[in-house]
C-alpha cells in the first residue's frame, strides 16, 4: 500500500518539472480606428505608409511630422510638394527617387487600380486611401487606413484625419497637442474679436473664377464644411441658401454683393483669377467689394497650405483680421511663424512668410498691408 503514495509523489513531480506549451508569440501590432470607422492591425516593427488615391501626403506630413513614414506616392504628389514649403523643411523626401513610383495606384486610378500593382508594393505597413479605395486593398489582404470626408463640418474632418495620421505613425500625443492647440486659438480669437458683440458681421463670398474659362465659376455656400468658420471670424457667408449648388453662373454671385471676396487658391485647376485679374474683370464691377478693393487671395495651396488642423487658425485669424482690422491687432505672421516652429522646428524666413501670405498677389488690396513685415515698423 505505501508503493500509492509514493507513486503519486512522482507523478506529481513530473508534471511540476514537464516544460511548458510552447505557443507562437504574438505578432505586436498597433490598432488604429480609420475615418471610415473600421479597425485597421498595423505589423510592426512599422515599416512605413503608402499615399495613394485620395489621400495626400502633404496631410500626412503636417499632421505628424514624420517623413521618414512615407515609403511610397505618387509622382503628381512629388510635384506639389517640391512646389512647398514641406519640400523645404523635408528635402531629402525629395530626393528618394524609390518613393515615387505609385501611378498605377495615384491620381484618377482609384477602385480601377490593377491588383498586381497593389500587390507590388507590400513594403509598407500601410496604405492610406481614399473609402472607396478600402474594398480593393482588402481584396488583396494589404493592410488600409481609409479617408472620408466629413460633409457638414470641417472640424469633425480634420480632427479625424489628425487622430488617424498620428496614431498610424505611432505618436498620437502629437495629434492630440495639435486639437488642443486648434480649439485654442479659436477661443483666443473669440475673447480678442467678441464676434457677439459685434453690430454686424461683414459678408463674405469664398470663390473661385477663372482668368481664360468665365464659365468656370465655384462658391462655398453654408452647406459646405468650411461654413463652420464664417462666424468664428466675425463674418457672414455671403451665399444665403444652403441648398443653392456651388456652380453658380456670374448673375447669381453678383446678386449676392458681399463685402469681401476672398479668392480660392488651388492646386491643380490653372488659370485661376488673381484679385488685379478679378477686379478687371468687366463681370464684376458692379460688386461692392470690387469697388473698395476688397478682395483677397487666401493662402491655400502653394507654398503653404493652411487647410490642414496645424495651421487652418492662421488662415481664419486672417479672414478675421481682414473683415475687422478697427479690432483685432496684427498677429498672423507671428502665428504662422511659430506655428511652423513648433511643428517642425523650422523658421520661416519673412520673405517665405510674405510667399505664404500671397503679398505678391494681395498688395493692391485694400488693407492688406496690415501683413507686411514692416507694418508694425511703420505704425510705431
Amino acid at each position: 500500500m505505501w508503493l500509492v503514495p509514493f507513486a503519486s509523489m512522482v507523478v506529481i513531480v513530473l508534471v511540476l518539472l514537464r516544460p511548458d506549451p510552447q505557443l507562437p508569440i504574438p505578432t505586436p501590432n498597433r490598432i488604429v480606428t480609420d475615418m471610415v470607422g473600421r479597425t485597421v492591425s498595423i505589423a510592426l516593427p512599422f515599416k512605413g505608409v503608402a499615399v495613394t488615391w485620395a489621400a495626400r501626403a502633404s496631410d500626412y506630413l503636417s499632421d505628424t511630422g514624420a517623413p521618414e513614414d512615407i515609403v511610397r506616392m505618387g509622382a503628381v504628389k512629388r510635384e506639389i510638394l517640391t512646389r512647398s514649403l514641406l519640400g523645404t523643411i523635408f528635402p531629402a523626401l525629395l530626393t528618394k527617387d524609390t518613393i515615387w513610383d505609385t501611378k498605377p495606384i495615384s491620381r484618377g486610378r482609384g477602385p480601377n487600380a490593377e491588383v498586381e500593382a497593389l500587390l507590388a508594393f507590400k513594403e509598407a505597413s500601410v496604405f492610406l486611401g481614399g473609402y472607396r479605395m478600402v474594398p480593393v486593398f482588402e481584396r488583396v489582404g494589404l493592410p488600409v487606413a481609409g479617408l472620408k470626408w466629413d460633409d457638414k463640418s470641417n472640424d469633425v474632418m480634420l480632427i479625424g484625419l489628425a487622430k488617424m495620421h498620428t496614431a498610424i505613425s505611432g505618436h498620437p500625443e502629437r495629434g492630440e497637442v495639435l486639437i488642443e492647440r486648434y480649439w485654442q486659438a479659436f477661443h483666443l480669437l473669440e475673447q480678442e474679436l467678441q464676434p457677439a458683440r459685434l453690430d454686424s458681421q461683414p459678408r463674405v463670398l469664398y470663390m473661385s473664377s477663372m482668368t481664360k474659362n468665365k464659365r468656370s465659376l465655384g462658391y462655398w455656400n453654408r452647406a459646405h464644411p468650411f461654413n463652420v468658420y464664417f462666424p468664428r471670424a466675425g463674418t457672414e457667408n455671403a451665399v444665403l441658401d444652403a441648398s443653392e449648388m456651388g456652380s453658380p453662373d456670374a448673375e447669381r454671385i453678383l446678386l449676392t454683393d458681399p463685402d469681401l471676396i476672398l479668392l480660392r487658391d488651388t492646386l491643380v485647376i490653372p488659370n485661376s483669377q488673381s484679385p488685379a485679374e478679378f477686379m478687371a474683370d468687366p463681370r464684376w464691377q458692379g460688386m461692392k467689394a470690387v469697388a473698395a478693393r476688397r478682395v483677397y487671395r487666401l493662402p491655400t495651396a502653394f507654398p503653404v497650405d493652411m487647410r490642414g488642423i496645424g495651421l487652418m487658425p492662421v488662415m481664419v485669424r486672417l479672414m478675421a483680421e481682414l473683415a475687422h482690422p478697427e479690432r483685432l491687432r496684427p498677429n498672423v505672421r507671428t502665428m504662422l511663424r511659430d506655428f511652423v516652429l513648433a511643428d517642425f522646428g523650422y523658421r520661416m524666413s519673412e520673405d517665405e512668410i510674405d510667399a505664404a501670405l500671397k503679398l505678391d498677389e494681395n498688395g493692391d488690396s485694400a488693407g492688406f498691408d496690415r501683413f507686411t513685415r514692416d507694418y508694425q515698423k511703420d505704425k510705431s
